[in-house]
């Protein structure tokens, strides 16, 4: 599988939608929620290609790290 590069932009606002999705520490947010966050919180920069792809990379590098 090869890897994918994300962008700084795309780890910072995926912070930013979990900890927005997330109303206390207990809380499950499905992937699906936190991608749609990402994609309206991104509306207003230079768009990413494959975003889908590449907030799933963000989550298993952050989950990997132990951040998420």
């Amino acid at each position: 599988m090869e890897s994918i590069k994300v962008p700084k932009k795309v780890n910072r606002h995926l912070l930013k939608a979990f900890d927005f999705l997330q109303a206390s520490r207990t809380d499950f947010v499905p992937i699906e929620a936190i991608q749609n966050q990402v994609r309206w919180s991104l509306r207003h920069t230079k768009p990413v290609e494959n975003l889908e792809e590449v907030v799933l990379e963000a989550l298993r590098i952050q989950t990997d790290l132990g951040i998420v």
